[in-house]
């Protein structure tokens, strides 16, 4: 019988935005050694990874023991979300118009000139919250399973793009809960395959009579480990939350209990056997959207904000209105790019490396390959063919292109699973989009 110790409000006051998810991950830990307090043969170990510029931190865990052919369940989230982290994030409890009841956030502002206060809405973070509650849930409820907990997912899987392979060497099968609405089980993950037609059946039944039915999503850190070859079973389930990466996000209680149970389900049913499954390779070429014809392109808050490129059309409006609202972006309109304009996006983050700031992908880079100093982001510019625009969907295993966007001149290549820039612009063929090795 499943029973939730986790209160799912007490996981979304905890702030992490991407890069800034310490005190996520403190949370995770007082979690777990309240539970390893309670009697759980829980072991955990968090891995430090170096990038370019900053640390991220990875949590895994591993409670109780397998032998022989047995193998261990494993739940997997991620512990950064794309809201920023405010002043007093409050948690408000409502309902939907049918009744059942929601979690949200809030904060309050002072309006001096009015004299009032007033209740603003702020992102919960649902995304990925939810994941963390299921994951802490069902550890405290299962006698043998594994918990992975990935930084920063929402710039781009770069926690499970460094995964520790080892830890996953003795699992079975690996689920997550990183997905609006309430009815999505992924087979297929942006082309990848998760899982094949053997683990859907004997995991139908469950499925369906929670409301789910298997369909294909976008990329989540599921999705890497499986390109990455953990040649498991997996799936990312939906969570129970709406408008997702907006102020005015939301979750429904008993879709996100449903989801659990659901997660709980199956992992009683399959039990420590191993679901091997390895995809089918599929190769998928990218047609990217820059190109010389910099006028063309639609600009947002040039100073400080991505910009999102409406050159191509796509039926999934709402889907790229969700992603463009995650990583700050609204659309204001066009405008035309030219010089002046470009020159309010020269901001001297290093006075050493100012020319060598250069407009990347619509994001400020240091394209000084010896600067340490330069603490910049970093965007990828390109629709792909599932329609995620401007870091909405980033391949670490791709190798993309990165332009002088004010001569449209190549000037290196950027590899987001190496977090690394080559200068050398060589052009590189894109049959194989895996292709890491750059030849020069």
């Amino acid at each position: 019988m499943m029973k939730i110790q986790f209160e799912l409000a007490e996981i979304l006051k905890v702030q992490s935005a991407s890069y800034q998810e310490s005190s996520m991950i403190e949370y995770i830990i007082q979690q777990l050694e309240l539970l390893k307090k309670q009697n759980h043969d829980i072991n955990y170990h968090v891995e430090t990874i170096k990038l370019l510029s900053q640390e991220i931190q990875n949590i895994y865990v591993t409670k109780g023991s397998v032998s022989g052919n047995e193998h261990y369940p494993c739940f997997v989230s991620h512990t950064d979300t794309v809201h920023s982290i405010i002043d007093h994030l409050h948690i408000g409890q409502g309902k939907t118009k049918e009744g059942l009841d929601t979690l949200f956030g809030y904060t309050n502002a002072i309006q001096k000139q009015y004299g009032g206060k007033f209740t603003i809405p702020a992102g919960c973070g649902a995304d990925d919250k939810v994941g963390i509650w299921a994951c802490l849930n069902l550890i405290a409820n299962l006698d043998v399973c594994k918990l992975a907990f990935f930084a920063a997912e929402e710039v781009g899987c770069v926690g499970s793009s460094k995964a520790d392979k080892l830890f996953f060497a003795d699992v079975g099968y690996a689920l997550q809960t990183d997905r609006k609405g309430n009815e999505d089980f992924s087979m297929d993950i942006n082309g990848t395959e998760m899982n094949d037609e053997k683990f859907r059946t004997k995991i139908k039944d469950l499925v369906k009579n929670r409301g789910f039915k298997f369909s294909k999503t976008f990329t989540t850190d599921v999705g890497q480990l499986k390109k990455d070859g953990i040649n498991v079973c997996m799936s990312n389930i939906s969570s129970g939350y709406y408008n997702a990466h907006q102020d005015e996000e939301y979750v429904i209680v008993k879709e996100a209990e449903n989801t659990l149970g659901l997660m709980f389900d199956i992992s009683s049913r399959l039990g420590l056997e191993k679901q091997y499954h390895k995809p089918e390779e599929k190769y998928q070429v990218y047609q990217g959207v820059v190109d010389t014809k910099i006028h063309k392109r639609k600009f947002v808050d040039v100073q400080t904000k991505p910009y999102t490129d409406y050159a191509k059309e796509w039926e999934q409006e709402q889907e790229e209105a969700d992603w463009n609202r995650s990583y700050g972006v609204d659309y204001y309109g066009d405008k035309i790019y030219n010089e002046a304009e470009a020159n309010l996006l020269d901001v001297n983050e290093c006075k050493e490396c100012v020319d060598d700031l250069k407009i990347i992908n619509s994001h400020k880079v240091c394209v000084n390959p010896n600067c340490n100093r330069c603490n910049v982001e970093y965007g990828i510019d390109f629709l792909d063919n599932y329609g995620y625009a401007g870091m909405g969907y980033v391949d670490p295993d791709a190798i993309y292109p990165v332009y002088d966007t004010e001569f449209a001149e190549l000037i290196a290549y950027y590899s987001p699973g190496e977090d690394k820039m080559y200068y050398k612009p060589l052009e590189i063929p894109y049959q194989n989009p895996k292709q890491v090795n750059i030849p020069f």
